[in-house]
């Protein structure tokens, strides 16, 4: 029997959750180009775009590479377990199989209910007797449906392993 995935799950990347801080932490900056063209002065106004400048490239840079993270990042839910994999360059996958999940839940922010997005997480037993570990698929769609899902993939596991 061929071991097929039930269904993928993909993040989602939110550009303007992303871009938002960088307008919020260059006010100073456009306050100072402002200021400096209120007082004639042309130095203000030239290191205040070089720094705004300089700023909006490395932020591209981290938006860029935060992006390919995201695109990097995928879960598949099979049967019996699922696997997240991660990683741009050094690939990663982990593995969780769906009798050791004790709770499926999700979060969503006031940002993520605009998009219908939110964090799934699952909490599975640990071999140590308190301790819970936890797993998070971070800015997924429809996360309500997807807890669904996994929760029907756990019931069915139950059934099908009592029998």
């Amino acid at each position: 029997m061929e071991d097929v995935e039930l269904f993928i799950i993909k993040p989602k990347f939110v550009l303007v959750a992303k871009v938002l801080p960088l307008i919020i932490l260059s006010a100073p900056i456009w306050f100072t180009i402002i200021y400096s063209i209120l007082l004639g002065g042309l130095t203000g106004i030239e290191v205040g775009l070089s720094i705004l400048l300089f700023c909006v490239v490395v932020y591209s840079l981290v938006l860029w590479i935060d992006k390919k993270s995201y695109e990097a990042i995928t879960y598949k839910v099979y049967k019996d377990r699922i696997e997240c994999y991660t990683g741009i360059f050094n690939k990663k996958c982990e593995c969780v199989k769906i009798m050791d999940i004790k709770e499926i839940g999700f979060k969503q922010n006031l940002f993520q209910k605009m998009y219908n997005l939110g964090t799934v997480y699952f909490a599975m037993d640990t071999n140590n007797a308190n301790i819970l570990t936890m797993m998070n698929f971070k800015n997924v769609l429809d996360p309500v449906s997807i807890c669904r899902e996994i929760e029907n993939c756990k019931k069915d596991f139950q059934n099908n392993y009592k029998n």
